[in-house]
């Protein structure tokens, strides 16, 4: 097994994401802490000097060193000084070492006395900044949050290719990002000097890796560099583990996790096994209700359909796999305070007083794409059920009683689909126990055994649980409609089964996703205990679901297991990329003037921090197009391989494309409206994640989330 070494000043989060990550990839690591030259490095075998023989041993036991600081400003003198000292080791059997956002500016004078004469990289120097660094992104300040981040595209060279990928080579301490410049004397000799390596495979001494790729609106000088490589010594971006803002959370963005996968990729240290890329969408025929743009029903209908196709494509193209949320709960409980908003209600619109025939024509259409999909098992579908109290998707139960539930019947089933031979013992009239299952405790602590008393033996992984029961009376009789005691087991099994019967009636054959046995809960709220071990008697092995212990009225229900794990039941964390923050007013693209900024991509993802989106179009629109393909695809990526989670969208909220012309990359001349760009989130994000998986194709694949929680088991099992 491959093994790294991480080196910091400090336990910073930007070191924990990069251990987290080589964790989730099968690699070995060790830390080691320290600064100043005088104070040594501290490692697991005790304290060493940095530019001594110990210290050189030490560090050939490792396949890279990462040198790693959470975030340093050129004006500023901190740094991990002591790494100087390695600069001069660049024999075959030294490591290499991949120093991320090193600081090696004028203002760090503790690396003055190991800077070489040949070091390839000008020196930041505050006083002369136009002459010594390379500010990016049209000198925007975008430090300070992380979707507004530099809209950064780099030109990998040994790839030849270019991506979009946020990029801090060093930065200001007012906000100001930059990349470094070459030292035009110093490269050229490099280059043609020889150099013996694993890691050089020109075997030059000198190597530029990445520059920024021309863009119409940005004049960088001509010695601009992203990443150099200097003998064995790599030059990458800073690794941040998104901002101080975040460090209260559970899981902080890592939206430079493609420069630490990337420098692997440089440094040869292969993973001992591949992460999975897959994605998911929630509600994937939906509307969009007030809008005021004037798209009709029909034309959004038509947009969720052009995006379930492309990804259904997309899966015969690269064998990546969408999970969708199907929003459930239309069929059995219809009743008015509920709203027309379920995938029900819209493939049978003309039953309703607001549908007509060509909305309902546009909903089966998109319906009938998914359908493909699942059988295909391209695009797999799930259950999504916002019915339940305060809405909370199968989930958090904020009420103690589900006053006048609505259990599916029989005589509801009008389509073609014939489920002849699927179980379903909880619908009307049959006259099942209601309160059933209030409480479970594995056998061995049981006061009672199965069988005494009203009782019944419920077998899991970890052993065998005795579940009590109510009093035989409670029954529901021939009754649709009763009030329904949540948080028990019985409750979750005949919410669950009437929203796999809803799934069956619409012409699914079931409503966990085919063989994967996941789906996304409503609001991301996976219902505690009592609903886990109903999913599991469905067919289920895994839910996408908050963390919040504390959420909710009822929070002693919904308590998920530090490790994400419960009876080997998974809990998917998650992230949401979204045009529009607010989803039920749909997606209005790129930006869109005269509507609240929550509703397009610029103001959703705060783009425009600096001011620079402005009425020069086209220019603005790429500007924002570069920040925004920056921020989708890193959210998605560090969701996938830091997280192992879901990254997601609900299509409806992406809207802002050209009908006429769906699939059509952005280009700074096709329109959605007149001076408005056309940006289709779903097609740009995933095409740039096919040339990140094709460059990182040692480290990521296109799956599944069964491929997912198979690593999921190796790394926490």
């Amino acid at each position: 097994m491959p093994k790294v070494l991480i080196v910091s000043d400090q336990f910073t989060y930007s070191a924990q994401y990069v251990a987290v990550l080589l964790r989730n990839l099968g690699i070995d690591y060790d830390f080691a802490i320290g600064d100043n030259p005088s104070l040594g490095l501290q490692t697991r075998l005790g304290l060493l000097t940095p530019d001594s023989t110990d210290c050189r041993n030490y560090l050939r036991q490792y396949d890279a060193v990462l040198i790693v600081r959470n975030s340093q400003s050129f004006d500023s003198g901190n740094t991990v000084r002591l790494a100087g000292a390695w600069l001069q080791w660049t024999a075959p059997e030294d490591p290499p070492k991949l120093y991320f956002g090193w600081n090696f500016s004028v203002a760090a004078t503790g690396v003055n006395p190991y800077i070489p004469a040949d070091f390839p990289l000008i020196r930041p120097n505050n006083a002369d900044i136009p002459n010594t660094v390379a500010i990016a992104d049209n000198n925007i300040i975008a430090i300070s949050t992380f979707s507004g981040r530099p809209g950064t595209y780099p030109r990998l060279h040994r790839e030849n290719i270019s991506i979009y990928t946020p990029s801090i080579c060093t930065h200001h301490t007012d906000g100001r990002i930059a990349y470094w410049r070459l030292n035009t004397d110093n490269h050229p000799t490099l280059s043609e000097t020889p150099y013996t390596h694993r890691v050089a495979p020109n075997n030059r001494a000198g190597e530029i890796l990445a520059t920024p790729t021309p863009q119409p609106d940005e004049n960088y000088p001509s010695n601009t560099v992203i990443a150099y490589r200097y003998y064995n010594n790599f030059f990458l971006p800073l690794l941040r583990a998104g901002d101080r803002i975040y460090g209260h959370t559970k899981n902080p963005p890592f939206p430079d996790a493609f420069w630490l996968l990337y420098g692997l990729k440089l440094s040869g240290v292969k993973p001992a096994w591949k992460l999975p890329i897959y994605f998911e969408t929630d509600h994937p025929l939906d509307w969009a209700t007030n809008r005021t743009d004037g798209t009709t029903t029909v034309e959004i209908f038509d947009a969720c359909t052009y995006m379930s196709d492309y990804m259904r494509d997309f899966h015969f193209r690269t064998g990546m796999v969408t999970h969708h949320a199907v929003v459930t709960g239309g069929m059995a409980r219809p009743f008015p305070t509920l709203g027309n908003n379920r995938h029900w209600q819209y493939i049978h619109a003309t039953r309703y007083s607001w549908g007509t025939p060509e909305i309902e024509q546009a909903a089966r259409r998109c319906h009938d794409v998914l359908l493909a999909g699942h059988r295909s098992g391209a695009t797999p579908c799930g259950i999504h059920d916002h019915t339940l109290p305060t809405g909370e998707g199968g989930g958090f139960w904020k009420t103690l009683t589900y006053t006048g539930f609505q259990r599916h019947s029989a005589d509801q089933y009008d389509s073609p689909y014939n489920p002849s031979g699927v179980n379903l013992p909880l619908q009307a009239p049959n006259d099942v126990r209601y309160r059933k299952g209030q409480c479970c405790v594995k056998r061995e602590h049981s006061p009672v055994q199965p069988g005494e008393g009203d009782t019944t033996l419920i077998p899991s992984e970890s052993g065998e649980y005795v579940e009590w029961n109510y009093p035989s009376g409670s029954m529901t009789g021939t009754a649709i409609q009763f009030n329904l005691p949540a948080g028990s087991l019985q409750a979750a099994r005949m919410v669950i089964e009437s929203n796999i019967a809803e799934m069956l009636a619409m012409g699914f054959p079931d409503g966990h996703g085919g063989e994967h046995g996941y789906t996304n809960c409503a609001k991301n709220s996976s219902g505690g205990p009592a609903y886990w071990q109903a999913a599991r008697e469905y067919g289920y092995k895994a839910l996408r679901s908050s963390y919040g212990c504390n959420a909710g009225n009822h929070y002693e229900l919904n308590t998920i297991p530090a490790n994400y794990i419960w009876e080997g039941f998974h809990f998917l964390p998650h992230y949401n990329i979204d045009v529009a923050s607010a989803s039920e007013y749909g997606g209005y693209g790129l930006y869109y003037p005269g509507v609240p900024a929550t509703y397009h991509a610029v103001g959703s993802w705060g783009l425009d921090n600096a001011g620079d989106i402005t009425s020069d179009y086209p220019n603005t629109a790429r500007r924002a197009y570069r920040r925004a393909l920056c921020y989708t695809v890193s959210s998605w990526l560090w969701a996938n391989t830091t997280m192992l989670g879901a990254c997601y969208v609900h299509p409806a909220a992406n809207i802002g494309f050209n009908l006429i012309a769906p699939y059509t990359r952005f280009d700074g001349v096709l329109e959605w409206k007149p001076g408005l760009p056309h940006f289709n989130n779903i097609v740009e994000t995933f095409e740039e994640m096919y040339l990140i998986v094709r460059v990182l194709s040692d480290y990521l694949y296109f799956g599944s989330v069964s491929d997912l929680i198979k690593i999921r088991e190796k790394v926490m099992g």
